[in-house]
């Protein structure tokens, strides 16, 4: 598993737990994903400590070098994740 260093490292270790005893993780598809959108929320908000519309924004809009196809395996891991949060801040 990776080191994830972002204020989302908890919610990211419980939600690669509960995909694989749910037996939907792919480290494949997943890890590279996820990890990428980490870095992605550190770079461009290192002083953030919550997750805001803007880092979403900012990571789920097709680039232009993306294939639709691309941009779909690229994002549905991070839709997944936030469903997740959502999920558990109820």
């Amino acid at each position: 598993m990776l080191n994830y260093t972002s204020f989302m490292k908890l919610i990211i270790h419980d939600f690669i737990k509960y995909q694989t005893a749910s037996q939907r993780w792919s480290d494949v598809s997943y890890v590279a994903s996820l990890k990428t959108f980490e870095n992605h929320c550190l770079k461009n908000f290192p002083d953030t400590s919550i997750l805001t519309q803007e880092m979403i924004d900012s990571w789920c809009c097709q680039r232009d070098t993306e294939s639709n196809n691309s941009f779909i395996t690229r994002t549905r891991v991070i839709v997944t994740f936030l469903k997740y949060t959502k999920y558990r801040s109820k």
